[in-house]
């Protein structure tokens, strides 16, 4: 028995819900699922996936997709509330000639 081949479409920057759609339609399914933190993709959309649009594959095959998520915080830096705890420039500067 031959198993037809179909391409893999192409899914990145769709939502997850959207890829999986797509995928189903061509007549494939999601695979693993991993995440990646990206500031400059919305979370929730795919940002890569494997294997890569375009390529032949078998019927029924598992795609596997990296999903974006949003950064953790960044550490948040406060300003000092003792007064010892800033520096202060007593001397004056010498000027360069």
């Amino acid at each position: 028995m031959v198993t037809k081949g179909v391409k893999v479409p192409n899914v990145v920057g769709q939502t997850l819900e959207k890829a999986t759609m797509i995928l189903n339609e061509a007549g494939l399914t999601e695979g693993e699922r991993a995440k990646e933190q990206s500031a400059e993709v919305s979370p929730g959309s795919i940002v890569a996936q494997n294997p890569e649009a375009g390529t032949e594959v078998q019927l029924r095959s598992k795609v596997r997709l990296v999903v974006a998520v949003k950064p953790e915080s960044a550490t948040v830096v406060t300003k000092p509330t003792k007064p010892e705890s800033m520096t202060v420039l007593t001397k004056p500067m010498k000027r360069r000639s």
